[in-house]
């Protein structure tokens, strides 16, 4: 379950097999930020057509991107996506605290009480 050096071995030998595979494209980006190939999943991302980049999930992990970069607006929009498709602790935890880095403190708490109301 922590093996992301691992699990990103396996599914570059899926896509090797099967290289059109969209949700093995997504876990390879996933598994390249996992395990802190941040320039990787950057490119890899890149490479993805225009459909996949626009997928909630990729929009989520590019906004992980730019949350290692410091690019803190940038990373809201791929955030809000991903939190609405998978709003688990994670997710909310990263979108609270680019809230509170962007120093929106109230839009920040306001979330988590949502989340909290909600969830």
């Amino acid at each position: 379950l922590t093996d992301y050096r691992g699990a990103l071995l396996t599914v570059e030998q899926l896509l090797s097999r099967y290289p059109n595979d969209t949700q093995f494209k997504v876990f390879r980006a996933r598994y390249l930020i996992l395990t802190k190939n941040f320039s990787k999943a950057r490119e890899y991302i890149k490479s993805l057509t225009e459909e996949e980049q626009q997928l909630p999930i990729i929009r989520g992990l590019q906004g992980q991107l730019w949350l290692t970069e410091g690019e803190f607006e940038k990373a809201i929009p791929g955030l809000e996506k991903l939190y609405q498709l998978l709003p688990n602790t994670h997710n909310t935890a990263l979108l609270f605290a680019t809230h509170k880095r962007l120093g929106e403190k109230q839009v920040a708490f306001d979330f988590l009480q949502r989340h909290i109301e909600l969830y």
